[in-house]
């Protein structure tokens, strides 16, 4: 793809991938001007009436005017291929920042994210709900930041996606209860989730995440009633509008630090269970990646019925419940010992399939996803390091860390190779499992969330985006057809 020419512009550089499609830099020809151009995912843009709202939704995008928010120069259709092209920001997303450098001090996170802010505020002026606020669409560039990907989540989920379409719709730690659960949504989630980006601003920990973190968040003392009010589960207990919301931050930022417990594990339990219980009809659910509060849930249910049947055969006794860590939780059972790995406390932990007794947990690091036993391995992604773990079945020790970049996430095992699907949208990787020589990577489908399975003659991948299902042969890595589900 690099160096050709698509729709008039010529590819220079890959940006960024994910679940919605890809983002390169590109020059205009006509103009020689750089641009960001996102191409969109084939697979969402032949979802049934997709193209012609997410034309609909870009045109609404581009007629808003205002410094922080990026323009759209240019979006069409050309040669089956949607494209969108933007104003080049040069300088990277708000996550690649707070990755890079931590919590930010409260006044220039409050100063970036007030700019940000005013931006939402002229859309909802305009009619346009962004419904995907969230450091990955912040852009900053020196002390200006840029909202981007305006429209986008509105398109996707007229066009049927629902909320577990891909991350555009939503992603859990920066979603609001009302927009998960599938009800209608407005400015007010827009809001919450400004109050979440805030947060993670202001402490350098995730929302939600607050276990995980290496030291106990800490804000200005009093910002925490500013994201709790933010945060409020009824829309009509947030603030009435972004500017608001940044307007009782600024009055705070001057304060001392604190400890805060403001979005804890506490709080995500509460919206994990209560939300659900109301929650009927044909209404969907995000990815499972993200959804640190409705994952707790499942994964707990996931631990308290499967495992029982796991550790003591295929009668209908159920044991007790057995304490092997925070959820979400992951499970992969061998001949010999299952294992449970906990993606906030970081750990891998061995359960005696006789006994049911837990062993130590093994720390891994924070963000463990992907668990799988085969062979003599134990296998595990941490996306977060973009590593793929080989470690001892018995004991839990590392012995060796492949690097893969990107986001691994789910892993699968069959024909002599460990597959990994990128939970960011980069497709899937075959590592040899032999010597753990990343032997192919970027299969289709290049999209998110991806589940993985082995079996029937082939790897097979579904996709949530799509609703597809696609066969790859083990051993010519051919890709087949996708298969609409």
């Amino acid at each position: 793809m690099i160096g050709s020419t698509v729709a008039g512009y010529r590819i220079d550089a890959l940006i960024a991938r994910g679940g919605m499609g890809v983002v390169y830099r590109a020059t205009h020809l006509g103009l020689e001007r750089p641009v960001a151009l996102k191409v969109i995912s084939r697979e969402l843009a032949g979802q049934e009436g997709f193209r012609e709202r997410f034309q609909r939704e870009s045109r609404l995008a581009a007629s808003l005017d205002h410094p922080a928010v990026v323009p759209v120069f240019d979006s069409r259709e050309v040669e089956g291929e949607l494209i969108v092209a933007m104003r080049l920001v040069e300088g990277g997303d708000l996550r690649r920042l707070l990755d890079r450098e931590g919590a930010l001090e409260p006044a220039r996170a409050i100063a970036l994210l007030g700019q940000v802010g005013e931006a939402l505020d002229v859309a909802h002026a305009a009619g346009i709900v962004h419904r995907d606020v969230k450091p990955h669409n912040v852009l900053v560039e020196g002390d200006r930041a840029f909202l981007t990907d305006f429209g986008l989540a509105k398109a996707l989920d007229e066009s049927g996606g629902g909320a577990s379409a891909a991350s555009v719709v939503g992603t859990a730690e920066y979603m609001s209860p009302e927009q998960w659960s599938g009800r209608a949504v407005g400015p007010a989630a827009d809001v919450y989730s400004l109050g979440c980006v805030l947060y993670e601003a202001l402490t350098g920990v995730a929302p939600f995440a607050r276990k995980a973190a290496e030291s106990e968040p800490q804000m200005p003392a009093g910002l925490d009633a500013v994201i709790e009010r933010a945060v409020a589960r009824d829309p009509a207990d947030r603030y009435s509008s972004a500017g608001a919301l940044i307007a009782a931050a600024r009055e705070r930022e001057g304060a001392g630090m604190a400890p805060t417990r403001v979005l804890s594990e506490a709080t995500a339990t509460e919206r994990a269970t209560k939300p659900l219980r109301g929650v009927t009809g044909d209404a969907e659910f995000p990815r499972a990646r993200t959804l640190a509060w409705i994952g707790a849930s499942l994964a707990a249910i996931a631990v308290l019925v499967v495992l029982p049947f796991l550790l003591f055969g295929g009668g209908v006794d159920v044991s007790d419940p057995i304490p092997v860590g925070s959820p979400p939780l992951r499970l992969a059972a061998g001949p010999e010992a299952v294992w449970v790995s906990s993606e906030r406390d970081g750990t891998l932990t061995r359960l005696d399939p006789d006994s049911g007794a837990a062993g130590d947990p093994v720390r891994v690091g924070a963000g463990v996803s992907g668990v799988a036993v085969g062979g003599r391995w134990l296998w595990a992604t941490v996306p977060r390091r973009g590593e793929l773990l080989r470690l001892d079945l018995e004991s839990g020790r590392t012995l060796q860390t492949i690097p893969l970049g990107g986001a691994p996430g789910p892993i699968a095992l069959g024909g002599g190779r460990v597959w990994i699907a990128d939970e960011e949208g980069r497709g899937v990787t075959a590592v040899n499992a032999q010597g753990g020589r990343v032997y192919r990577r970027g299969l289709a489908p290049q999209a998110a969330p991806l589940r993985l399975a082995v079996g029937a003659g082939g790897l097979w991948v579904s996709s949530a985006s799509s609703g597809n299902v696609r066969r790859i042969d083990l051993g010519s890595l051919r890709v087949d057809a996708p298969i609409p589900v």
